[in-house]
């Protein structure tokens, strides 16, 4: 038997959790409420994926009775300061550990699985087992009309996922507007945050139709309807908005350094920036030129063949790498574990 420390907020480990819950069917979940009210929990989105859910608000006492029986137990991250309980029900723990927050301070777990090679010479782990992509959100949506490959009638939908801006603007949002005061072909853009603090886009051409959007009601939403989703990422191993806009069937540009070849990207030079210090230690960064995120800005928004041919692209990997065809695999390797 096997557990998952959950979350059921609109975060990035939230949308992890929840598609384990929704493809691998855990035992028992133990859903954490954070109680952050910028954040809520919906606890309504584990109904019915597990026979046993056990709600737990950080803050309160540990929740002894969800580790009795189990063999290993799974989470992302962090174990919420709960290693001691695993530890004495004599459960085994996998801890899939996005590497900029690895401690070599802290309890290790019994294994620990890296979503991407970024920083895995650094960061002691036991596998490298990426996430797959949760396509089965737009093939059964109805809005899959909205998914289809751009037509020579079609005037470019761009979208960049800003989401949190994390230290130093990770996901390169502050470029990507700089970069639109550049452009000079018609672009339809759309920029997602849930930062209230976002800032203005200004000095726009005629050309770029801007929209900033806040706070989608269900993540996989963000990308519908884009034939391009941008993110010129700064530093970062596992990318949630990338895989996303793969599932989706948008062409996706990225900046050129590691680990974003891992997925069919258009390449976004860029060259290494300032150190930013993480749990981790000193990560370095990378930087894009403005003009350049504009450069290709205005060569996707001229060409549709090359739009339709990234978004093909897209497609063919995100059904390579969906859930439906890794579930099985990932199901084997925490068996593996709790066999130990």
């Amino acid at each position: 038997m096997w557990g998952l420390i959950a979350r059921a907020d609109d975060r990035g480990l939230s949308h992890i959790t929840w598609e384990m819950a929704r493809h691998l069917k855990p035992d028992r979940i133990l859903l954490v409420d954070m109680n952050d009210e910028r954040f809520p929990t919906h606890h309504y989105r584990y109904d019915g994926l597990t026979p046993i859910i056990v709600e737990w608000n950080v803050g309160t006492p540990p929740p002894p009775q969800f580790f009795d029986g189990l063999d290993v137990v799974f989470t992302a991250e962090t174990f919420y300061g709960l290693e001691p309980l695993a530890a004495q029900h004599d459960v085994k723990t996998i801890n899939y550990l996005m590497p900029e927050f690895y401690r070599a301070n802290d309890t290790p777990p019994t294994e620990t699985w890296l979503p991407t090679s970024w920083l895995n010479e650094h960061v002691p782990h036991d596998r490298i087992v990426p996430l797959p992509c949760p396509t089965d959100r737009w093939r059964h949506s109805k809005h899959d009309d909205r998914t289809r490959l751009r037509t020579k009638h079609d005037t470019l939908r761009v979208v960049m996922p800003a989401g949190n801006t994390a230290m130093h603007d990770r996901n390169g949002a502050k470029l990507f507007l700089q970069a639109l005061r550049h452009v000079d072909q018609q672009i339809d853009v759309t920029v997602w945050t849930q930062d209230r603090a976002f800032p203005v886009a200004n000095r726009l051409p005629g050309c770029v139709t801007y929209r900033l959007r806040r706070r989608a009601r269900n993540y996989w939403e963000i990308a519908y309807g884009a034939h391009l989703v941008v993110i010129p990422r700064r530093y970062g191993g596992l990318c949630l908005p990338a895989i996303e806009a793969l599932g989706a069937g948008a062409a996706l540009a990225m900046n050129d350094c590691e680990p974003n070849a891992m997925w069919p990207i258009e390449p976004i030079s860029c060259k290494p920036g300032l150190a930013v210090t993480a749990p981790f230690g000193e990560i370095s960064t990378w930087d894009s030129e403005p003009r350049d995120i504009a450069m290709m800005l205005n060569h996707f928004a001229s060409d549709v063949a090359l739009t339709r041919e990234r978004q093909d692209e897209a497609r063919t990997w995100a059904i390579e790498h969906s859930w439906q065809n890794e579930a099985e695999k990932w199901r084997a390797a925490i068996t593996s574990v709790g066999e130990r």
